[in-house]
């Protein structure tokens, strides 16, 4: 910025006002037609920008701007309190967004330690569902096994019911009981039938119930093995064919006990009826010599 004090020195450097020209000389001349008057210069006026005018001008203008202008201190002191105001307001803002950081710092560490334990347990869930189906796979293939080995187990039971004859005998079929014939057969069969059978408001076992769960068991030994022949059907037979004499119950009894044919049931009969020292018109035979 340029000081006030050299503005009279600039003053003085330029021309002087008497030697400057007219200043409507021009127009004088450019309008003659309208009857201007031209300008007088023969006469002299006193200039103003004599050395020693200019002079007390820069004198005067120093001493002007050597002046100091008085201070307000009132201002300056509330000026100060503002500014440190806005320095503590600044300052107490820092520090809550400070702490703010910190909490979201911690908030965050809280979160990937949440998650780190979570993705550890869920790794440890699926090791416990992958021992649990292995579990699973381990116990269906022991159930296959064990079911593989109970089919052989009634496979070998019905054969060999079927190689003994003695069953068909009359000592046999009158000392028979249901009870006990169920006692003889395959344990896993029997009980599995008397648990689907099993009823809560009826517990009581009786003779009838256990010759009915008797007459399911030995069906599941003719589906097993198809030569199987069922003592209890041939006798149950025998009855029918005792009451009937139809040869046709006999046919359709023996087709569906695979029995053989009707003379192989004559036969038996005839070693049934024999047996009881009776033919088979129930009369009592006499077998004694004289």
């Amino acid at each position: 910025m340029r000081p006030k004090n050299l503005r009279p020195l600039s003053a003085y450097l330029k021309p002087k006002a008497k030697d400057l020209p007219c200043l409507f000389a021009e127009l004088v001349e450019k309008y003659s037609e309208a009857g201007l008057k031209s300008c007088e210069e023969n006469k002299r006026f006193r200039s103003d920008t004599n050395e020693d005018n200019v002079i007390a001008s820069i004198r005067f203008d120093t001493e002007e701007d050597n002046e100091i202008a008085p201070v307000n201190h009132s201002d300056v002191i509330l000026e100060l309190d503002k500014a440190k105001r806005l320095l503590e307001l600044n300052q107490l803002e820092i520090q809550q967004k400070s702490r703010s950081i910190i909490d979201l710092n911690n908030q965050i560490i809280q979160m990937r330690q949440q998650l780190e334990g979570q993705r550890i347990e869920i790794e440890d869930l699926n090791r416990q569902l992958q021992k649990a189906y292995e579990d699973m796979a381990e116990i269906h293939n022991l159930y296959n096994e064990q079911l593989k080995a109970e089919r052989e187990f009634l496979f070998g039971d019905v054969e060999s019911l079927i190689r003994n004859n003695e069953r068909f005998s009359i000592e046999k079929i009158m000392t028979y009981t249901s009870q006990d014939w169920l006692n003889n057969r395959n344990q896993v069969v029997v009980k599995f039938i008397e648990t689907l059978i099993h009823n809560n408001q009826d517990t009581t076992l009786s003779k009838e119930k256990f010759f009915k769960t008797a007459v399911v068991i030995d069906a599941i030994y003719g589906a097993q093995h198809g030569k199987y022949v069922s003592e209890i059907q041939l006798a149950a037979s025998a009855v029918k064919y005792s009451v009937a004499q139809s040869k046709m119950i006999i046919n359709i009894d023996n087709h569906i006990t695979s029995s053989g044919s009707y003379s192989q049931f004559q036969k038996w009969l005839e070693e049934f009826f024999v047996a009881f020292n009776m033919t088979s018109q129930n009369k009592i035979q006499h077998t004694d010599t004289p």
